[in-house]
């Protein structure tokens, strides 16, 4: 008698431990979806974006849109900085499903955006992509090799930054060979 109720006691206790060890499973696997899932720009700057306008509708005519919320990204040309204000001079790229800018030669033109807080040129560098939410303000007429180039002007809301990507070279750093070589590698 006292064997099956302490063989019940600790059937009943592996039970509740197996349960609390599925339930601890569940609630990591839920974070890390959760996690995972995370958008660049948060869901209440996300709401106000008006997601019909389109980057090729914008830069035709910025001042349509002047007031509007939109949602951009692309890769810094150049930061400038001046007592009032920055502003960012951005190459454009499309967004993919996480709202980073895509690492490609497709780009529809150049837009400003200005922020009203120094943001500095040592980490907003040329070449660092970035996706930005924000208020257009209209337009700014300016040389861009030897032409008269219209940027749209977005006011920033929200920006974030990407991480630098750095590229592996997959090529081997190990050579054997016996005799002379041709190309890179040769003497």
């Amino acid at each position: 008698m006292v064997i099956e109720k302490t063989f019940f006691l600790l059937a009943a206790n592996m039970n509740r431990q197996k349960r609390i060890g599925n339930l601890c499973c569940m609630l990591l696997y839920a974070g890390f979806c959760l996690t995972a899932c995370a958008k660049a720009i948060p869901s209440d700057v996300l709401k106000n974006v008006d997601h019909a306008i389109s980057f090729e509708r914008l830069i035709k005519n910025p001042e349509a849109f002047t007031g509007k919320t939109i949602l951009l990204g692309g890769t810094i040309v150049r930061t400038e900085n001046d007592p009032e204000k920055t502003t960012l001079i951005i190459l454009q790229h499309n967004l993919d499903s996480d709202l980073k800018p895509l690492n490609n030669d497709d780009s529809r033109g150049r837009f400003m955006v200005t922020a009203p807080e120094f943001l500095d040129p040592a980490i907003f560098v040329k070449g660092r992509r970035i996706s930005v939410a924000g208020r257009v303000t209209g337009s700014e007429i300016r040389p861009l090799n030897g032409i008269s180039y219209m940027y749209p002007v977005i006011e920033k809301t929200y920006l974030h930054l990407w991480p630098h990507e750095y590229v592996v070279d997959s090529k081997p750093r190990v050579y054997l060979g016996i005799g002379v070589g041709i190309g890179n590698y040769g003497f």
